[in-house]
């Protein structure tokens, strides 16, 4: 079996992926617009592909993950970011190969922190508490600042990922959520919770 994984170049995932795919007897190849990147130049990787950066040009990526697949025939192709996760979704029907996904408005959804937020709430789970940006207080109250979601592919400008900020004030917050914005996200702003981290991770 052949698996190709598709990513920005510099993915501590993806690096990990391609070992554990090759340990269980998979062939695997790498697509980045990195020529040496960490997945890519692992000795477990069988090939490498030049493919466009996603959030860049997302037909120039479609159409690079389509050659890669035509050319060393892979049976499944992975994203390893949600930029390559989403348009691999959104464009599973041009790739000659399987894309390992529920159907796109669930891919959406599960992607999207707003609609987590209020799924977690529905099932009783404990979240932080959801402050609209008219709300803000101008004080020292810590906030987190998130892009609703994180992958904007081929919003011109837009970095591979908007990241999480945690900022002070209320202030901070807002120009926070302007930024995401003016890069095509829409903002999610929580207040801070101070406590133990802790995280718990399932994949089915």
């Amino acid at each position: 079996m052949r698996a190709l994984i598709v990513e920005q170049g510099f993915t501590r995932g993806a690096l990990a992926a391609v070992r554990a795919l090759a340990a269980a007897g998979w062939t695997v190849g790498v697509g980045s617009p990195m020529r040496f990147g960490l997945a890519g130049t692992s000795r477990f990787c069988a090939w490498q592909h030049r493919i466009p950066a996603v959030h860049i040009d997302v037909a120039g990526f479609v159409a690079g993950v389509v050659r890669a697949v035509e050319q060393h025939g892979y049976d499944i192709v992975f994203g390893a970011c949600e930029s390559e996760v989403l348009v691999l979704s959104e464009h599973r029907s041009a790739i000659p190969a399987c894309i390992p996904h529920s159907s796109h408005d669930l891919v959406c959804a599960a992607l999207n922190k707003s609609v987590l937020h209020h799924l977690a709430a529905m099932v009783g789970m404990s979240i932080p508490v959801e402050v609209a940006a008219d709300q803000l207080k101008d004080d020292a109250t810590p906030y987190i600042v998130k892009a609703a979601v994180h992958a904007q592919p081929g919003r011109i400008g837009a970095p591979p990922r908007l990241d999480t900020t945690a900022v002070v004030g209320g202030e901070a917050a807002w120009l926070r959520a302007v930024r995401i914005r003016e890069l095509g996200g829409e903002p999610h702003i929580q207040q801070f919770r101070t406590g133990r981290l802790m995280a718990y991770s399932a994949v089915t």
